[in-house]
């Protein structure tokens, strides 16, 4: 039967994602206890009317769908709905019922909602190890959108001190940030994923529902800003995420240096000792900049599209 998670559903599908998704858990160091507390917040009923508001009137936020078998989930997928498409993660299947096409018939489901909520697109992110997985995606119509490498680096000792050449970030510098995001953004990737200026802000309330910190910087600290880095913490996850630095071209090499280490100093001094960042195949200045400041590459991650016409 297909129908949508419960909250009394939660431990069986953590335990479904530790199964489907060592590579990610190890290296982001996954705690699904922590996870399974804070993920219960979004079933509380003030939190489930809001979003039962939010469908009502056109504008979902996610939805999670499970597949069960005799009373059992052997099959779930997450769907958050971006601008302009159905942002398919978390597909997992239980090992001993794959090839039963559990895992088609859940992709369909988000496909199918993502078609009724008006959007053009479905897309969802697939390892580039997962042989099985890409071909069952190429046999439902999806195509290569972007590739991106995941990296990471140990955060060693102290906090660095704050340089005076980043500054925290405000929703007005917003603007020339957007433009030098979209002078190197692929058209393709800007019409299925379009870029705007919301994506810079510190996203508070989805991060206090998931009981995390976050916090984002701008360099140079006067004038125009031509970089900023976003860097989130969580109780359930041992690694810190960075939201990779946006880099004008022409930002001195000593300003993109301050950035980076002002947000792993920040992760630092929150007792995190891993940061992950993703980094996408077009920002070759960032992943410059992020390997001089000791990251390195741990796996690929490949983005596929599935256009659902006009």
């Amino acid at each position: 039967m297909l129908r949508e998670i419960r909250a009394s559903d939660l431990p069986d599908v953590l335990r479904l994602v530790q199964a489907n998704f060592p590579e990610e858990n190890a290296l982001l160091g996954w705690d699904p206890p922590a996870f399974e507390r804070a993920a219960r917040r979004f079933f509380r009923w003030d939190t489930r009317l809001l979003l039962g508001l939010l469908r009502l009137v056109g504008r979902p936020i996610f939805r999670m769908f499970l597949l069960e078998r005799d009373g059992h989930p052997v099959a779930a997928a997450l769907l958050t709905y971006a601008a302009r498409s159905g942002y398919v993660s978390t597909v997992v299947v239980d090992p001993a019922f794959r090839r039963q096409g559990y895992a088609r018939a859940i992709l369909a489901a988000c496909r199918t909602a993502t078609a009724r909520s008006g959007r053009r697109y479905v897309v969802l992110d697939v390892l580039d190890a997962n042989a099985p997985a890409r071909a069952l995606y190429a046999s439902l119509g999806f195509h290569s959108l972007l590739a991106t490498t995941y990296l990471a680096r140990a955060i060693d000792g102290a906090p660095a001190p704050v340089s005076d050449r980043v500054r925290p970030f405000r929703s007005r510098d917003a603007p020339p940030l957007v433009e030098v995001e979209l002078a190197q953004r692929p058209g393709p990737v800007q019409d299925v994923l379009p870029f705007d200026r919301g994506q810079l802000a510190v996203p508070s309330r989805v991060v206090a529902g998931l009981g995390s910190e976050t916090a984002a910087w701008v360099t140079p600290a006067d004038g125009p800003p031509g970089g900023w880095i976003r860097a989130t913490t969580s109780g359930f996850m041992a690694a810190a995420n960075l939201t990779r630095p946006i880099l004008a071209p022409d930002l001195a090499e000593a300003d993109v240096d301050a950035l980076l280490a002002t947000a792993t100093g920040w992760i630092a001094a929150r007792g995190k000792r891993r940061a992950v960042v993703e980094v996408p195949e077009y920002d070759l200045r960032g992943r410059a900049a992020l390997e001089r400041a000791g990251f390195g590459a741990q796996f690929g991650v490949g983005t596929q599209v599935l256009d659902l016409g006009p």
